[in-house]
């Protein structure tokens, strides 16, 4: 978990909280669900969450999420793999679920988002941080999905990195772009779809 990954999920972990009316107090009282890369479960321990739980399908962000948690002797936080369309959530564990960019890979989405209401408690809150659809951007996001292929992870990000950033391979850039080009499914919504 590079720091300016962790940098960039601030923003919009603070906008969150303050349209929940999750004060710092209150969010000390709480036990995090952080669905993705890590970066975001890293922030919220450090906006001093009771305790965070990190799950992704990825086995590489959980190791490196893991390692994280070792390297800095952290005790409130676990990072489990799950594939949340198959795998259930304990029920009624969390006081908030934080899926920033998530929803819209699962395969299929609504079995994710049963998966993730039936983990919240009572009174609990969800953040859904979805893409839109109707932008011309992911007509050319299905052109190079289907370009590259099952081509390596490794060098694609290179070339994003060169392409996109002046080589910083860490910039948030590189990675939404490499989640667009590389996770296994990718539904689009308007926010109405999603709320009906």
């Amino acid at each position: 978990v590079g720091k300016k990954k962790v940098n960039n999920a601030l923003a919009y972990i603070q906008e969150a909280l303050g349209v929940f009316g999750i004060t710092s107090d209150k969010l000390r009282t709480m036990h995090v669900l952080d669905i993705g890369t890590g970066r975001q479960a890293v922030r919220f321990h450090g906006l001093g969450a009771r305790k965070v739980t990190h799950v992704d399908i990825s086995k590489a962000h959980i190791e490196q999420t893991r390692a994280y948690i070792k390297a800095h002797r952290i005790q409130n936080m676990q990072s489990i793999e799950m594939d949340l369309t198959r795998d259930r959530l304990p029920k009624q564990a969390f006081d908030l679920v934080f899926a920033a960019g998530i929803y819209q890979h699962l395969a299929p989405p609504h079995k994710g988002l049963i998966n993730f209401a039936q983990s919240l408690k009572v009174g609990g809150r969800m953040y859904l941080g979805f893409y839109r659809s109707g932008d011309w951007r992911w007509f050319i996001v299905s052109l190079i999905r289907r370009g590259i292929g099952k081509r390596s992870f490794a060098a694609v990000k290179r070339k994003i990195a060169i392409s996109a950033s002046f080589g910083d391979a860490e910039h948030f850039q590189v990675a939404r772009m490499l989640d667009d080009f590389f996770v296994p499914a990718q539904s689009l919504f308007h926010p109405r779809d999603v709320l009906s």
